[in-house]
């Protein structure tokens, strides 16, 4: 005689069911993790956007005011530069 090899309701079609619903469950959760994130990327993407905005606002006002003070800092800036660079060059 052949055995029988459906599943009917016992233990395995019980375990399937319950892997199941452990895995629809952990699919929602990570999907929702996803959403979460890009949503807080997105954020993150917009606050440094607005940040830079402001500083290059912030330093075009600087410079428009204070010309010779800004090409007085560039020149040192540039000095420094320099000698930190023939300083390495020398070792």
């Amino acid at each position: 005689m052949a055995k029988d090899t459906t599943i009917g309701s016992g233990p395995l079609e019980q375990a399937t069911e319950a892997l199941a619903g452990t895995l629809q469950g952990m699919r929602a959760r990570a999907s929702e993790a996803l959403r979460d994130a890009t949503f807080t990327a997105r954020e993150t993407v917009e606050d440094a956007g607005d940040r830079v905005a402001s500083i290059e606002d912030a330093l075009e006002e600087i410079t428009s005011e204070h010309p010779k003070a800004m090409l007085g800092i560039a020149v040192v800036a540039g000095f420094l530069l320099g000698a930190l660079y023939w300083g390495a060059r020398r070792d």
